[in-house]
């Protein structure tokens, strides 16, 4: 799929993601922006995503499929930088990442 349909797909469904609830009524997990806790994210990964081919969303220009051997690798490179999502390979279940050393799981409302 192309750069610019992945992002698109990824801002029309973000609007349409039930978050789910995690910590005292926050949707967010807190994994660090100094000292990244790549421990939580693989654990956060693997029970979100089943499948092995999944979507990262950075920008317009720079979206693209990806292994999940090496989404944690491109997770951790990322996370200081921007905020961005992984997307499972139908667009039903996603991981927003902040910048700001934190992250939410959630998935797409299908009606």
């Amino acid at each position: 799929m192309e750069s610019r349909l992945i992002y698109k797909s990824n801002t029309t469904y973000l609007n349409k993601v039930t978050w789910d609830f995690v910590n005292k009524g926050s949707e967010w997990y807190f994994i660090g922006n100094e000292n990244i806790n790549e421990e939580k994210i693989i654990q956060i990964v693997n029970q979100t995503f089943l499948d092995n081919s999944l979507y990262i969303v950075l920008d317009r220009d720079d979206s693209h499929e990806i292994q999940k051997s090496e989404i944690i690798k491109k997770i951790v490179a990322t996370l200081k930088d921007r905020d961005f999502s992984v997307w499972d390979n139908k667009f039903h279940k996603v991981i927003q990442f902040n910048k700001n050393g934190i992250c939410r799981v959630g998935a797409r409302v299908i009606s």
